[in-house]
Formats: C-alpha cells, structure tokens, sequence
C-alpha cells in the first residue's frame, strides 16, 4: 500500500529536473537488470504491512493490539530487506545506484522498537483491548502473577489442599466448590479427630464436615478479583506501550517511506522487465523523439501483438501535429500515448 500510494503520487506529480529522475532511472536499471535481486526483494516485501496507516493509528490512540503485532511483523521484514540490499551493493562493487547507497546509509532497523514489542505482545491477541490476554509472560512481573493466577489458580488450590492432606494426615481430603460457599475443604465424620485447629467449620452434613481456611478463602477471593485486575493492568501496559510507539512516528514514517521507494523502484524494474519497456533519455529542451512508441493502457488490455507500434517527433520545427480521420480511429489514443510516455519517464520509470 506504501508503494501504491508513493507510485500514485509519482504520477499525478513527475519531476521536472533532470537530476531526480536520472538517480530514479539508475534504481530501476539496476533491478531490471538483476532478476534475482527482485525476487528476493519481492518475498519479505509481500509479508509487509502498511506502516505508514499503523504509525497514524498508534499517534493518534486508535491502534488496537493486533495493530500492534502487524506493526511487528511489518519490522521484522527490515532486516532482510537491508541484507539483499547489503549483498547487491557489494556485489555492485562501486557501481551501485546512488539513490539505494543513501537509502542503506540512513536506514533504521528500529531493533528497539521490535524487541519490546517481541517481548510485549502474544502471537494472536484479541481484538479488544479490554478483553485481556496480550502480553506474554514475562514482560511485567504484577502481571506474571495476575496471569498464573488466572491461568493456573486451580492448580494452586490443588496444591494447597496436598499440602493440608499431608500435614494432617487426612488422606480422604476433598476439596468442593459452590456458588453460595465458594471452595471449602470436605473432611468425613471418620477424620473428625484429626481436624487441624485452623481449620473452619462452614457447613455440617450427614456424613461430613466441610471447612475452610483463611489460605483458602484468601486465595479464592486473588482469584475471583484476578481477572477484573489482569484486564486492568493489560489495558494500561497497553496504552503506556502505544504511547511509547506514538513516540516514534517519525522513525516510523521515514522508514515507511524507504520501504515505499524502494517498492516503487522495484515495481517500475518489474513492469520494464514484463513489458520490455526501454529506458528513455531526457533533456531540457523542447524536443520529443519516440522510436517504436506503444500505448502502455491500450497494450495491457489487448495484448502486446494487438498493438501496431509508432514513431513520433516534435521540435523546434515541427511542434504542432494535426491528426485526422474518422471517429474511434485512435486520434486521441496517439495523443495520450504521448502524454502517458511523458509522464512515465519523468517520474523515473522506463
């Protein structure tokens, strides 16, 4: 989308020195001429998200977590990326594109920025923030705590009750739950002479006793407000974490913006290479001199063969052309080719 949207851009605004489109013509030769290249350039590309949008949403507090996560993964593409670009300009010896040698000297990896959200958020959070369970553990230690307690709270209870099983030696131990009384410990009338002392009586039955302990009743009162606290504390690392991303706009865009030209470039190289597009050379003056000239709308919609090619100049002494003949004859078609060719090579395109 990054690309789409600077390639939209290009066409509705092309240069008009020759210095910005000459250092875009040298990018784009240099992808048409290295198949491999692009390729490899084009398979880390294709799992990039739209940073640009993301970055807008965090500033402005309506990122949700898997905007946060998108955010991520769109990161993790910049190292491969700045590797294929390290090893063609290497390769280049000298010889590469002066565009792409300042895009690697001003590139921003933002490994800050991918750690801590590596560290921060799980694979597949919900969509709401409210909704809990996006960080991983290990990010905040109240909310490891929170998190066993909630994910693990019964199997604390379990083992607090082998706990009370071994130090009173009541084998027949058992542990009970209601709405009305909660978690209790059940012990039967044959083990009513081995009740521990702390124990407390909360409900006599005709074969046994049940109890509770202030343990117990501590433990189920963490786990019943465990929940409602984790969702709590979830939401506010969250906001404090968009916020710290909210920081980093501008790294953010300006790195949206190198992966935009970069796919930019790569798209016009792709397209040359797919249509056998020629790279044109530009001047200052008037004149317009075109050798086999082919309408790049008209060719895309009815084939290549389809298509008779066409030669046009334009200079000083011949500056205007009168084309005639019937209606649907293609007068405006060579009018617009023209127009069209103008355009592509102004924005540096072949």
């Amino acid at each position: 989308p990054m690309g789409g949207r600077l390639l939209e851009s290009r066409l509705r605004q092309p240069w008009r020195e020759l210095g910005p489109i000459e250092r875009s013509q040298e990018v784009v030769a240099c992808f048409f001429a290295n198949d491999d290249l692009r390729r490899a350039l084009r398979k880390p590309l294709e799992t990039m998200q739209d940073m640009e949008r993301l970055a807008t949403r965090i500033a402005l507090g309506r990122a949700t977590p898997r905007d946060m996560v998108a955010l991520r993964e769109s990161l993790l593409v910049l190292p491969a990326l700045r590797s294929t670009l390290e090893q063609a300009m290497n390769a280049a010896e000298g010889q590469a594109p002066a565009e792409l040698a300042a895009l690697l000297k001003g590139w921003d990896a933002m490994a800050d920025l991918t750690d801590e959200l590596a560290r921060a958020l799980v694979e597949s959070p919900p969509l709401v923030i409210t909704d809990g369970g996006m960080f991983r553990s290990g990010y905040d230690p109240a909310l490891d705590e929170l998190i066993q307690l909630t994910e693990h709270g019964e199997a604390r209870i379990q083992g607090m009750l082998e706990r009370e099983r071994d130090a009173s030696g009541i084998p027949k131990l058992k542990l009970g739950y209601t709405k009305v009384f909660g978690y209790y410990m059940e012990i039967s009338k044959a083990y009513q002479d081995k009740v521990p002392e702390h124990f407390l009586r909360r409900q006599t039955l005709v074969n046994c006793e049940r109890y509770i302990t202030q343990e117990l009743k501590d433990l189920e009162e963490r786990l019943l407000s465990a929940s409602d606290e984790r969702k709590s504390l979830e939401y506010r690392l969250f906001s404090e974490l968009r916020e710290r991303m909210a920081g980093m706009r501008t790294r953010l865009m300006f790195m949206a913006g190198c992966v935009a030209a970069l796919d930019y470039w790569l798209g016009l190289a792709e397209t040359a290479r797919l249509c056998d597009w020629t790279r044109p050379t530009l001047h200052e003056g008037i004149e317009m001199e075109v050798s086999q000239a082919r309408h790049p709308v008209v060719e895309a919609a009815s084939g290549a063969s389809n298509y008779i090619p066409n030669d046009l100049r334009l200079d000083q002494a011949r500056r205007i052309l009168l084309i005639t003949g019937p209606n649907m004859a293609g007068k405006s078609t060579v009018l617009r080719q023209a127009a069209l060719l103008c355009i592509l090579a102004q924005m540096g395109s072949f």
